[in-house]
């Protein structure tokens, strides 16, 4: 509730305290990520600077539980929730290397955030399509093709050797 406070100074404090709850007890991390979330849209400048700077702490804490909440939002949120945690997220995993350092060699990760991007394409257009597919070639080319030829439903799998297509 102090999180949607009319008084600027208290839901400011508020929601900068919520990525410190989650040090004491990591298990909210995703009940944390998905509240912040919704707090995506949120008018002031300022304040969606302080959410953004929440989630990321959060995405460093615990990377899988923080996007999972936040997909949440994408696949369940309003309308203006989910244009706001889809872009928050397509921010950052289009720069990968610098929000998702232990990236690199985590196979399982790779696995759970392109998992997450199929579940983020499905509510997209093609624009979205483009830049989910290019996203997810940054994180792994392999998985991206087989999320290609799923999103795609291809009746043989896409093999970019072939040149007849």
């Amino acid at each position: 509730d102090l999180c949607e406070e009319a008084e600027a100074v208290i839901r400011r404090e508020a929601i900068k305290g919520l990525p410190d709850l989650c040090k004491a007890d990591t298990k909210l991390i995703g009940r944390m990520a998905n509240v912040l979330a919704q707090l995506l849209p949120i008018e002031s400048h300022l304040d969606q600077t302080i959410v953004k700077h929440c989630l990321a702490q959060l995405l460093k804490q615990e990377t899988r539980a923080t996007i999972h909440g936040i997909v949440d939002q994408v696949i369940y949120g309003k309308d203006e929730v989910k244009v706001a945690a889809r872009k928050f997220i397509l921010e950052r995993l289009t720069d990968c290397d610098k929000y998702f350092p232990n990236l690199s060699g985590n196979d399982e990760l790779k696995s759970f955030l392109i998992e997450q991007l199929d579940y983020i394409s499905r509510d997209g257009d093609y624009k979205d399509f483009v830049e989910l597919m290019a996203i997810a070639s940054c994180i792994d080319r392999k998985k991206t093709l087989k999320l290609l030829n799923k999103l795609l439903e291809l009746e043989k799998p896409f093999d970019p050797t072939n040149e007849e297509g």
